[in-house]
């Protein structure tokens, strides 16, 4: 269930000198946003920042980039950093996953572009060409698809 309507997608670029271990400095950001009330999804160097409307959302972009540049002497890619509403947007996307907003209420599923690469991976694995045992082109699409169904 995700209540808020804004999101503040922020990408952040790791410079190798900031410090010896990047996962401390993280650590510190995600107990900073906790602190301030802030909810987040952060996974590696990708984190998606949530707030209740687009001023705030803003207002949050802004205050996670002087928090990262400043304090933890982290880059932040402002190409790829922006406020969004994950309603409004058709398909926002985040790790692969589709989030949305449609007629039966919220959706979380499998981005359109994640499906067309599993699907170009089982076409791979499936070729007639590839001269290869049955059993062992089953194994490998077993292999792959109970890791793809086991991440979505």
């Amino acid at each position: 269930m995700l209540p808020e309507s804004r999101a503040v997608n922020v990408a952040v670029t790791w410079e190798e000198s900031c410090c010896s271990y990047p996962g401390r400095s993280c650590r510190r950001f995600d107990w900073e946003m906790y602190l301030r009330g802030v909810k987040l999804v952060r996974y590696a160097d990708d984190i998606v920042v949530f707030a209740k409307s687009k001023r705030a959302a803003e207002r949050l972009l802004e205050s996670c980039r002087k928090y990262l540049e400043g304090r933890l002497k982290l880059k932040m890619n402002t190409e790829k950093s922006k406020v969004t509403s994950i309603f409004a947007q058709k398909n926002f996307k985040f790790l692969g996953f589709c989030l949305g907003k449609n007629g039966n209420g919220i959706f979380i599923r499998a981005h359109r572009k994640s499906l067309d690469k599993a699907k170009k991976t089982l076409k791979l694995l499936t070729k007639r060409n590839r001269g290869r045992n049955v059993r062992r082109v089953m194994q490998e699409v077993k292999v792959f698809i109970r890791g793809w169904i086991g991440y979505f």
